[in-house]
C-alpha cells in the first residue's frame, strides 16, 4: 500500500511539473520565429535581388566602355569617319564636275 501511495504521489508530482513546463512553453512561439525567418529570407532576397541589378547595371556601363576604348584603340570610329570623310569629297569632287 505504502509503495502504491508513493508511486501515486509521484505521478501526481510527475504530472504537475508536466503541466507547469506546458504552461511555460509558448505554443505559438516556434510561430513566431518561423515568421521572423521567413520576413528574414525575403529581406535578404529583394537585397539580393537590388544588388544583382546594381551589378548588372555597373557591368553594363562598364562593358560599355571597354567597347568604346577598344575601338578607339583600333581607331574603328576613324576608320568609320574617315569613310565618311572620302565619301564627302567624292561627292563634293562630283558637284564641281558638274
Amino acid at each position: 500500500m505504502e509503495d502504491d501511495r508513493g508511486r501515486g504521489l509521484q505521478n501526481l508530482q510527475d504530472a504537475q511539473e508536466c503541466r507547469i513546463q506546458h504552461l511555460g512553453d509558448d505554443p505559438l512561439g516556434g510561430m513566431a520565429e518561423t515568421k521572423k525567418s521567413m520576413m528574414a529570407s525575403a529581406i535578404e532576397a529583394a537585397y539580393g535581388e537590388t544588388v544583382q541589378d546594381g551589378i548588372n547595371e555597373v557591368s553594363r556601363k562598364l562593358k560599355d566602355e571597354v567597347e568604346k576604348l577598344l575601338d578607339e584603340r583600333n581607331d574603328i570610329g576613324g576608320i568609320r569617319q574617315e569613310e565618311e570623310e572620302e565619301k564627302q569629297e567624292q561627292e563634293e569632287l562630283t558637284d564641281e564636275v558638274l
